[in-house]
């Protein structure tokens, strides 16, 4: 079986639109929500640390603190938005979603999307509903994938600068807050 993974190259910039997805709706969820303390450290596209086919984004200490069962759920709907943004910008500018491994029984492999289903189940436990956790994935990818498009300059612009350097330090985000935000 052939594998559906791009080359080295365009594995990375598909990695660099992935985690800058995820930067924007970190930075959205921080507008809204300025009392949480949810910060960017640095962002990586760090191909020798995972295979050539991954990035990280480091939060501040404070934001790993974040209790999920004490937010609000217009928080944990964000934040869920938050944890879907890596796909969508890969499924938006690339026409896939972007996980380790692009084929799309890997999706539900990925950290991101084991975040968004913990999510997703919280959110169910508070409403009550008769959804199912796939459905709010579904319905919130929706949402994200508009937010997303809303902003594709922004996300082409950022994604090909962390692509071009590989790394945002806190500096560099501090300018690009500056800048964009």
């Amino acid at each position: 079986m052939t594998s559906k993974c791009p080359k080295r190259k365009k594995r990375i910039l598909i990695t660099a639109y992935h985690e800058i997805g995820h930067y924007l709706l970190i930075k959205k969820i921080q507008n809204d929500f300025p009392d949480i303390s949810l910060s960017v450290e640095k962002i990586e596209l760090c191909p020798q640390i995972f295979n050539d086919k991954g990035g990280k984004i480091y939060m501040s200490e404070e934001s790993h603190k974040i209790d999920l069962y004490q937010c609000s759920t217009q928080f944990l709907e964000e934040f869920l938005l938050m944890n879907l943004a890596g796909f969508a910008a890969g499924k938006i500018f690339f026409g896939y979603f972007s996980g380790y491994c692009f084929e799309k029984d890997m999706l539900y492999n990925t950290s991101d999307y084991m975040s968004a289903k913990s999510i997703a189940s919280i959110l169910l436990e508070r409403n009550e509903s008769t959804s199912h956790v796939d459905e709010i994935i579904n319905n919130s990818f929706k949402s994200v994938e508009t937010y997303l498009n809303q902003n594709k300059s922004l996300i082409d612009t950022l994604a090909k600068k962390l692509y071009k350097c590989k790394r945002f330090s806190k500096t560099d985000l501090s300018q690009i807050d500056e800048k964009y935000f």
